[in-house]
């Protein structure tokens, strides 16, 4: 994506200019706390830019792109990646175990019916 596709979301030209804005309805909503609102600004900005970093844009480019520090990319990254490794951790906690064995199993019992077949035929 290049910068002119962000211009026309945001009339400013910095993509998250509005949920910052004290005009726009994210900062009119004084039941939000203050707090919340810039973790929903964070959250929107690391989704942008793990879709940037999918399709190939550099730490530099997605920085200019958002208007923000380069080292804010970088944290970003750093967060995105270690959300990745707890995504992977639970999952190998959880179901991944099962479902592996599954697969085993299944495979197991593929090659038995494939001997088989090969042995005795129909």
């Amino acid at each position: 994506m290049d910068s002119d596709n962000y211009k026309h979301e945001q009339p400013s030209g910095k993509p998250y200019a509005n949920l910052l804005d004290n005009k726009s309805n994210v900062m009119q909503k004084s039941h939000i706390p203050k707090q919340k609102k810039w973790i929903y600004y964070i959250e929107e900005r690391r989704k942008e830019v793990a879709q940037m970093l999918a399709q190939g844009h550099t730490e530099t480019e997605i920085a200019q792109l958002l208007h923000v520090h380069v080292s804010t990319i970088c944290r970003d990254i750093k967060v995105l990646k270690e959300l990745s490794q707890r995504f992977v951790f639970d999952l190998a906690k959880g179901d991944l175990t099962y479902y592996y064995k599954q697969c085993i199993d299944g495979m197991d019992e593929i090659r038995r019916e494939a001997w088989s077949l090969y042995k005795y035929g129909d």
